[in-house]
């Protein structure tokens, strides 16, 4: 509402300074001053234009040839581009391409492309500079990946929403099993105080929260089997 109260008032100032400057001026010297103006538009439009093309462009092709490189399992040209890339993002420049291409080597499950990024920097390195990167293996990678990636030092209380959690309610049981078997199996209480999510406890009490009654099952049967129903939220407050 305030945006259009600004846009009304803007609108009215041109228009009233359109009518002083002609009854100063003349038309002409409107005419011409508004002239100048669409030009002005139009220049400041065409090098946004120009900014926005130069972005896409620079984030899309080399997005493009390492997906390439990953499709054809070619980890020779996968290993210069990381070389090419990685001073970029240990600067934090071209963030969401960085973002993207570990989310296509957890999605394509490629172990030889994760090691050549491990070779390139360390898994808490790659920590740092990703957002959730464990929580984004969890929801799209295999347990294999999962694993390797802890065992290489990354680790799940970092992240900003416990992987254990973001497992549990996505009922992606078998990345649960890997992160308990590394002691991960809990909710640290920062985790659980800026979580979108309601405590485990809260979700597990939610009518149809989960997609069919089989995941439901599933989350349940695994709480049980590891003793973990009715402790997550005490478990939340302590870790």
């Amino acid at each position: 509402m305030k945006t259009d109260f600004f846009h009304f008032s803007l609108k009215l100032g041109c228009l009233a300074a359109m009518v002083a400057l002609t009854m100063q001026w003349g038309v002409d010297w409107v005419l011409y001053a508004g002239i100048a103006v669409v030009l002005l538009w139009l220049c400041l439009w065409g090098w946004k234009g120009l900014l926005l093309v130069r972005h896409a462009v620079s984030y899309a092709r080399p997005l493009k040839l390492f997906s390439d490189a990953l499709n054809r399992r070619d980890m020779a040209t996968f290993d210069q581009l990381l070389h090419q890339y990685m001073p970029a993002w240990r600067r934090g420049d071209k963030a969401q391409l960085c973002e993207d291409v570990f989310l296509a080597v957890v999605r394509g499950d490629s172990s030889a492309a994760m090691n050549l990024m491990l070779r390139q920097e360390s898994a808490p390195g790659w920590q740092e500079m990703l957002i959730n990167p464990l929580c984004c293996v969890v929801l799209h990678g295999s347990t294999e990946m999962l694993n390797l990636l802890i065992e290489q030092g990354m680790c799940p209380a970092q992240e900003w929403e416990s992987p254990w959690l973001i497992a549990l309610i996505n009922a992606r049981v078998e990345q649960a099993r890997v992160l308990a078997l590394h002691g991960y199996d809990a909710i640290t209480a920062e985790q659980q105080n800026r979580s979108a999510w309601p405590s485990l406890d809260d979700i597990l009490a939610i009518p149809d929260f989960f997609s069919t009654p089989e995941q439901q099952s599933a989350v349940v049967d695994y709480l049980n089997e590891c003793g973990k129903v009715g402790s997550v939220r005490h478990e939340s407050r302590n870790v």
